[in-house]
């Protein structure tokens, strides 16, 4: 009899694991199939696309991710980000930002430069979204990656249509005039400024002689010479035609 309850209990132990082998060979195999789907999501997004660890290696990188900054996965994988794409000088913020996202458990945006892998600078809006685990903790970093270099390139080119002479390139009368105010309202009898007020010898006559292609090309040589010449605190405008 006991030997008998001993086989009836081995056979239940035999047949509850087989069970279980079943029950995980299925969820291996959904895990798989999961996978499978969400690198098929991934490759077909057009936003470059990333998945790390908490140290920020990576784990996915989408094609997106691969025409953007030039590393293929396989280049990457397992590998800390921050070694390939930012700056070593830029590498402590990107950590800090990680954590930031970590601790108060929420996505965060920032700018931040980066690189393309054949050195290309590139300024990136990095999108960092924390992501838990299976037992609710926070487990891994999805980051979305979006390049505004351009923006910020014709937000720059604005501001210096804003405040340079588009002929000599140097400072505009309305920014000449508001970096003198600055320098006035600073000087003290141990900080004197120094203003020189000149212009071009007779450039009326050379203009009417030449014509006013040739008075623009003058001008912007006089341009040239002074900001070639100029010591990196000397501000230099345009304050009127010739002077």
């Amino acid at each position: 009899a006991d030997l008998t309850e001993r086989s009836n209990e081995l056979q239940y132990t035999q047949h509850e694991l087989h069970e279980r082998l079943s029950d995980n060979q299925v969820m291996s195999e959904n895990f798989r199939v999961a996978t499978h789907r969400l690198q098929k999501v991934l490759s077909t997004l057009t936003v470059p696309c990333i998945g790390t660890d908490l140290a920020l290696n990576v784990y996915e990188w989408n094609e997106a991710a691969q025409r953007q900054f030039g590393y293929s996965l396989f280049d990457l994988f397992e590998r800390p980000l921050s070694e390939f794409v930012v700056g070593e000088a830029d590498r402590e913020i990107l950590c800090r930002q990680a954590l930031e996202c970590r601790t108060q458990e929420r996505p965060i945006s920032f700018e931040l430069p980066s690189a393309h892998s054949d050195g290309t600078r590139l300024l990136i809006e990095w999108n960092m979204t924390p992501m838990r685990g299976a037992n609710g903790e926070i487990s891994s970093f999805v980051i979305t990656c979006t390049d505004v270099t351009a923006r910020a390139l014709q937000e720059e080119n604005l501001k210096e249509m804003a405040y340079k002479d588009a002929l000599t390139g140097l400072n505009n009368r309305r920014a000449f005039l508001q970096c003198l105010q600055d320098e006035l309202a600073g000087a003290s009898l141990s900080h004197s400024v120094s203003v020189i007020m000149m212009d071009v010898d007779k450039f009326k006559v050379y203009n009417d002689s030449f014509g006013h292609p040739a008075g623009d090309t003058l001008l912007r040589r006089v341009g040239d010479v002074l900001k070639e010449h100029m010591s990196p605190e000397v501000i230099a405008g345009r304050y009127g035609g010739e002077e």
